[in-house]
Formats: structure tokens, sequence, C-alpha cells
């Protein structure tokens, strides 16, 4: 949050977190940085954000926990929590955000999102299903993560 408030200057940016000792050090950073327009809150993915923000927001960014239980052995270069998703595939948190984003983007509003590579492919077959359009990678490489943007229809 604090980098794109930083990159976009004249818009609100609204970051959310669910971990107390997370949540103290962005804002610690944010007057550290001197950087005005971000808003923080405590919650869970976009279950802090305001209400009018409903069907109004351009772009929601997010990196949740996403890697799968079974690569546990991977997540060790992560601090403990961050890395390792719910569900067996490890995409819970991931298409929880998906459902939720869909009540906050304005039309023609992306959802831009980091999973493992190999993810993407059925992630997408799944927002598709919830109506997003256009899937699309913008970084990839075959053994890391893929940021994916996902738009929500006009």
């Amino acid at each position: 949050a604090l980098a794109i408030a930083h990159a976009v200057r004249r818009t609100v940016v609204y970051g959310t977190e669910i971990s107390s000792a997370a949540l103290q050090a962005a804002r610690l950073n944010r007057s550290r940085l001197r950087i005005r327009n971000v808003r923080f809150a405590r919650g869970s993915l976009l279950s802090a954000l305001p209400r009018r923000l409903h069907g109004g927001v351009s772009v929601i960014v997010a990196n949740v926990p996403y890697l799968p239980p079974d690569r546990r052995e991977e997540a060790r270069a992560f601090p403990d929590g961050t890395a390792v998703g719910t569900e067996s595939d490890g995409l819970g948190l991931v298409r929880q955000l998906l459902r939720n984003a869909r009540t906050f983007l304005r039309p023609g509003g992306s959802l831009a999102l980091q999973v493992a590579d190999f993810q993407w492919p059925s992630l997408t077959i799944e927002a598709v299903k919830l109506g997003y359009t256009a899937p699309k990678t913008a970084r990839s490489d075959a053994e890391g993560p893929v940021v994916g943007r996902l738009v929500w229809p006009e």
C-alpha cells in the first residue's frame, strides 16, 4: 500500500492487514516516509474497507498466502504465516478475495494478485465463472510466482 501510495500521489490508497504487528509497522513507515494518501485498517482482506467504496474501486492489489500446504519447504524463505495458504491447494484466501472484490471493483476495475505459476490456469477458470474477464499474467517464470490481473466487466 505504501509503495502504491508513493507512486500514485493523487489517489487514496487503503491497506488492510490482519496482523496487529504488521499494521503497526505499516503505520510507522507511513509516518517515517511522510506518505499522507494511504489509510490502514485492521481486518482480513477487504472486510475492513469502508462500505462507501463499494462499486468504486479501480484497482485491488493483493499478496495473500497462496502456497499449498505440501510446499511448506518453499515457504521457509518467508516470515511464518505469510506464504502457506488455506485449503489443499493453498488458494482458499485467494478465492475469498475473488468473491469479495466483486463488491468493491468499479466496472472495468482490476484485481491484481500473486499466485504460483502452476495455480494460475485453474484460478482463472474459477475467476471467469465468477464473472471476471481478461485474465492475464504480468510476469511469469516456470518455478516462481506469477502476478495475474483480472478485470471486472464493464
